[in-house]
């Protein structure tokens, strides 16, 4: 569920119980919260908050086993890094006032990453319900065509902005990533008085929200390079984790980390081989499956144990044949790779 509860403590707290307490949600994001000596209310016990230090926006995650890590954050936004069972998942909450330029969102790359977004844009596009078009809302539409997100809002729900003096909009956005939207089963605008000129907007997502105990970072570069690379850095990131005072400071920490070294996200090993079954999946249905598929392509399995991938596939519901197919290459892979003195194998 999302709200801006625009500073008002009533809002807060009513936002919190409705998604925590009443729909027992999973998470929580709120623009413009209620703030007690600089900081946001936290109206639940139940739920751990995490906000830039401007405290625009937050977000509250109340199931326990979702561990979440802030991979982004600036003066309007917070991302958070969850990692479930078969995929990483990227939420944001965003606030720009609306007098305030977007430049800030329009700077990071979604495009590596599964994202849902949420937030009050105050952008206008006849494309979430205005009747004219923006400067920032012509950003953001190009903005979202290039990263792959696709807006859930519906219009004929309704306003997402009404005030005490009749004025109304769509300031408030729900995006996903173009892979989510099929995940999107539900979005809406509940009648429940939010205490607020925004309404509340809730959405449901099909996927399994369960935890994943393996994770891992790996980078493009070789241990060499990567050596090299860190030989510089060290003393500037011992001073800045020996500055740390809180979470957010390791958070930040962290990111810078794997800013310097091009770290990706890892994958599950579920994840992964649900990735490549959607390749053999369709390779089928086009009859161009081959087993030099996977000699050509090495770096797909490059990251995982073979028992681990031939224990996982049984668990799998596939076609015996594409089991069997899988078990017979993996212990006997060899690569053919052509180089300046003639071809090497690789075993």
């Amino acid at each position: 569920m999302q709200n801006n509860v625009n500073h008002s403590q009533i809002a807060h707290v009513s936002a919190s119980r409705t998604a925590i307490g009443v729909f027992c949600l999973d998470f929580l994001t709120i623009q413009e919260p209620y703030l007690i000596d600089g900081e946001p209310l936290n109206s639940c016990s139940k739920g751990k908050i995490y906000c830039p230090k401007s405290h625009k926006s937050l977000i509250v995650i109340s199931n326990p086993e979702l561990k979440a890590y802030t991979k982004f954050k600036t003066d309007h936004i917070i991302i958070l890094e969850l990692h479930l069972k078969n995929l990483i998942l990227n939420i944001s909450s965003v606030y720009f006032p609306p007098h305030d330029n977007i430049d800030d969102f329009l700077t990071y790359d979604f495009n590596r990453s599964f994202n849902i977004i949420t937030g009050d844009f105050n952008c206008r596009s006849q494309t979430w319900g205005y009747n004219f078009e923006d400067h920032k809302g012509r950003k953001l539409i190009e903005f979202l065509t290039l990263n792959n997100l696709n807006i859930c809002n519906i219009k004929e729900h309704g306003h997402t902005f009404i005030s005490h003096c009749l004025n109304t909009g769509y300031p408030d956005l729900t995006i996903v990533s173009s892979a989510l939207i099929d995940k999107v089963k539900q979005w809406g605008i509940t009648d429940r008085h939010s205490f607020s000129d925004h309404r509340y907007i809730y959405f449901k997502l099909d996927l399994e929200f369960q935890p994943s105990t393996e994770f891992y970072l790996k980078t493009g570069y070789g241990s060499g390079k990567v050596l090299r690379g860190l030989k510089p850095h060290i003393e500037p990131l011992t001073l800045q984790l020996n500055s740390v005072n809180c979470l957010e400071d390791i958070d930040s920490s962290f990111v810078d980390f794997i800013d310097i070294f091009g770290f990706r996200e890892g994958k599950s090993i579920n994840h992964a081989l649900w990735k490549l079954l959607d390749v053999i999946e369709d390779a089928m249905k086009t009859r161009t499956l081959r087993r030099s598929y996977f000699t050509r392509h090495p770096r797909r399995l490059g990251n995982l144990k073979y028992d681990l991938i031939r224990k996982e596939l049984r668990k799998l519901y596939t076609k015996s044949s594409i089991s069997e197919t899988l078990e017979d290459i993996l212990p006997n892979r060899k690569v053919a790779i052509q180089t300046s003195d003639g071809p090497a194998v690789w075993k």
